[in-house]
């Protein structure tokens, strides 16, 4: 049943990726060719690797050079999942295609790109997301220094709970890299602080709220979610429980039962803007990635 369902997923994705009015990670269709090519892995399907290719070489080509800096659906997003296409072995490139992308990054992130990132469908630290996930020890030391600029921001109230869970990811991968540097426990030791002092920021958040638990269980360890709570909706289809995937244990789905009618319908009657990380392939990602 699940491989009907992983099947089910990648031609919904191949059909209507050329539909996608976003190119981008998180809104768009590089998202989708993030799963299509692990469904051309995992079955050594040749003519699904060669539809993502496609997609990733046209975005390149006729997008990189005029989209803005954002995550979700700009630059920042499509560097990100270059990065994790080369580190799965999906595409091969040099570092040297990242130069642009390593240009960017060593310059000051500022109030007005603060702002930018805020003001998308998707909320996050677009530029530590990048960085962490190039892994490069110096790219980490940039992802420090924006925070400090965050830190500085004058309106701190408006960083919303999606935003806050890439700073505290952005923290967490860091640490791993480097658990004594004292310029991490500084920003650390402020964002905790930050977040205890302001827990209306997680108010009836229930799906950012669930990925935060997880990646900092410290923060919130007695409190629990609404009734109301979706491990599909919330879970599986929410595009951050892949990208802070080391992070997040989701729920086994009983794929023989109610949950596999729920997928049904969730496939059945995705809209064009629920196609990629954001939704349908999240959900594939998840289930192809399940231990």
């Amino acid at each position: 049943m699940e491989n009907i369902i992983l099947k089910r997923i990648a031609n919904c994705l191949v059909l209507n990726v050329q539909q996608a009015s976003i190119t981008g990670l998180l809104e768009g269709n590089i998202g989708m060719a993030l799963y299509i090519y692990h469904y051309a892995k995992t079955n050594n399907l040749q003519s699904y690797f060669d539809i993502a290719d496609s997609i990733v070489d046209y975005t390149i080509e006729h997008y990189l050079k005029n989209v803005n800096r954002v995550f979700s659906s700009g630059l920042y997003g499509i560097g990100w999942a270059i990065w994790y296409m080369k580190q799965k072995g999906f595409v091969e490139i040099s570092d040297d295609a990242f130069d642009d992308f390593e240009t960017i990054v060593k310059q000051s992130y500022s109030s007005i790109e603060i702002e930018q990132d805020l003001k998308t469908a998707f909320p996050v630290f677009s530029k530590g997301l990048y960085c962490v996930q190039s892994g490069k020890p110096e790219n980490l030391e940039y992802a420090l220094n924006a925070i400090d600029e965050i830190m500085e921001y004058g309106d701190k109230m408006s960083l919303t709970s999606c935003y806050l869970n890439s700073i505290l990811y952005v923290l967490r991968r860091i640490e791993e890299a480097d658990c004594e540097n004292e310029h991490l426990q500084s920003n650390k030791a402020f964002w905790y602080s930050f977040i205890k002092e302001n827990p209306s920021i997680y108010a009836n958040e229930d799906c950012n709220f669930y990925i935060a638990q997880q990646m900092a269980p410290s923060l919130f360890p007695q409190t629990g979610l609404s009734d109301w709570f979706n491990v599909l909706e919330c879970g599986y289809m929410n595009w951050q429980s892949v990208l802070y995937r080391e992070y997040i244990n989701l729920p086994d789905l009983d794929l023989s039962g109610q949950e596999i009618m729920s997928i049904d319908e969730v496939i059945n009657n995705a809209s064009i803007n629920r196609l990629s990380l954001n939704g349908i392939t999240s959900l594939g990602l998840n289930l192809i990635n399940r231990e």
